[in-house]
């Protein structure tokens, strides 16, 4: 999971830009191979992150 988090998260630009920082709810389904699917933000700080 923290693999596939490193090389998925993306910090919006305008996010950087603005300072904007908090905390984001996400679900999501590891398969039995380790594998991430079905992603939702459930709650975001900003509209960027969602």
């Amino acid at each position: 999971m923290i693999k596939f988090i490193s090389q998925n998260l993306e910090y919006p630009k305008a996010c950087q830009e603005n300072g904007t920082q908090g905390r984001v709810g996400v679900r999501f389904i590891v398969g039995r191979d380790g594998t991430i699917s079905n992603v939702n933000v459930l709650k975001s700080v900003d509209p960027f992150f969602g």
